[in-house]
């Protein structure tokens, strides 16, 4: 389909529904100002569906646009983001949010770097399998930074 909008050419009944549906996604994420994405690790990434998601809302002329030398540049400024995250393990050194094995976080920073939202907060609530006897007070302390984060935002 994407081929057939490149070559200006018609699209089917299907093909219509499904970019119909697809442009109404873009245009609510381009047209928010603001961005939450909680979800819990999934084998050291995001959920497939989280994925998608990704996927539908990186379009090119919608989110960014290629410059003249073909490098990517975003086209969503002034944003932010808050991306809460919960694992059984244990992958950010404290409060600095460097990434030891996080892909699903490092991914889902660099797409939103890349459609141009550099205001990117992490908080993650990580270590409940590892440490099940502390499993509240990781939530708890997960909950008040999001809550401090919130009022920020």
């Amino acid at each position: 389909m994407y081929n057939k909008n490149l070559a200006k050419s018609t699209l089917n009944a299907d093909e219509i529904r499904f970019n119909d549906a697809r442009q109404k996604w873009i245009n609510e994420f381009v047209n928010a100002d603001k961005y939450v994405f909680v979800n819990p690790m999934y084998n050291l990434f995001i959920s497939a569906e989280m994925k998608s998601y990704i996927d539908i809302v990186m379009q090119a002329h919608a989110t960014f646009h290629y410059d003249e030398t073909g490098k990517t540049v975003g086209d969503l400024h002034n944003k932010k983001i808050i991306h809460l995250q919960s694992s059984g393990g244990i992958y950010h050194n404290g409060d600095t949010n460097e990434h030891v094995e996080d892909l699903g976080d490092k991914y889902l920073r660099m797409m939103l770097n890349l459609m141009g939202i550099k205001d990117y907060q992490g908080i993650f609530a990580e270590g409940m399998d590892h440490d099940p006897m502390h499993a509240v007070e990781i939530l708890d302390q997960a909950y008040a930074k999001a809550e401090m984060a919130g009022k920020e935002f």
